[in-house]
């Protein structure tokens, strides 16, 4: 059974009389472009099919989800109370039946093309200026756990939040997380509206004259520092409560490194199309859900 979809502002008028819509579940949505993409925010309506995961969802029951997701969002940003107003007045709107929260994607993209910052500190995953017969030795291993460490803390900072805003009412609602799949370093951008393109990311990095990364090691690098992300996710549910993460790694079909634009299930870089969507809802994330709303 497909749910509604609406961007805060929509969704808290819905819910007045007249138009008021009886729903069995209440959603709430937070995150990034996995969330968000193809979401036009003018009409409220998306774009061409299911663009990200939660226009794909299918729920046993009738249910509304509220998206606050933001395409390029980090953890970081999600958590910030000056600039994310709207997570604070969402929490204390309601109590969720679920919240659904897809972030560190971008934080792990931003950190692989030097553009992200730990207090103050500039963080590299690539080292500079190697050359080297294993893939490893291009990896900033130092940098690269201070980077997860830092997501880590704020998915605690995100689990505490729901714990803590207008008299704990979603302190038992459950936070289910999903940890992306494996991409492939291409040059292949994203196509946004009036033709504006953003990207590629990865292939960015990998080819920039600071790095020089050989291409036989691309795969295996993405590979590892989505795995290593996935690692520390799925640490968090021994350590946080009502917190769950389903593993989507590994669902999709990988995209030819050699296509520029839409390939198997990728829309681009770092976007699945929307048959991967809707393969990594089916197969993945909606038989997941379903363990904890039924």
């Amino acid at each position: 059974m497909s749910s509604d979809s609406h961007s805060w502002d929509v969704y808290v008028s819905s819910q007045r009389p007249p138009q008021a819509k009886i729903y069995d579940w209440h959603v709430l949505a937070e995150g990034d472009s996995w969330f968000n993409l193809g979401f036009n925010p003018l009409n409220h309506k998306f774009i061409g099919g299911s663009k990200n995961i939660i226009e794909a969802l299918d729920f046993k029951k009738q249910t509304v989800i509220a998206n606050l997701a933001l395409s390029g969002d980090t953890i970081q940003a999600i958590n910030d109370p000056t600039n994310n107003q709207k997570l604070l007045t969402a929490l204390a709107y309601r109590k969720w039946h679920l919240i659904l929260l897809s972030a560190g994607g971008n934080d792990l993209i931003d950190a692989l093309t030097g553009k992200y910052l730990v207090n103050g500190k500039q963080i590299e995953v690539l080292r500079k200026s190697v050359k080297s017969a294993h893939f490893m030795d291009y990896i900033n291993t130092p940098d690269l756990e201070i980077l997860l460490n830092y997501i880590e803390s704020y998915y605690t900072a995100f689990s505490n939040l729901r714990d803590s805003v207008e008299d704990n009412k979603n302190k038992n609602t459950m936070i289910i997380v999903h940890c992306y799949d494996y991409i492939v370093a291409r040059n292949a951008p994203a196509n946004l509206p009036l033709n504006k393109k953003v990207g590629p990311w990865a292939f960015a990095a990998f080819t920039d004259k600071a790095y020089k990364v050989p291409v036989n090691f691309w795969k295996l690098i993405t590979d590892y520092l989505f795995n290593r992300l996935a690692e520390r996710l799925r640490r968090l549910e021994n350590k946080l409560p009502n917190f769950a993460v389903v593993n989507t790694l590994g669902t999709l079909h990988s995209a030819d490194p050699n296509e520029k634009g839409n390939s198997n299930d990728w829309a681009n870089e770092i976007h699945p199309n929307p048959g991967g969507y809707k393969k990594l809802c089916r197969d993945r994330i909606s038989p997941f859900i379903a363990k904890y709303l039924n």
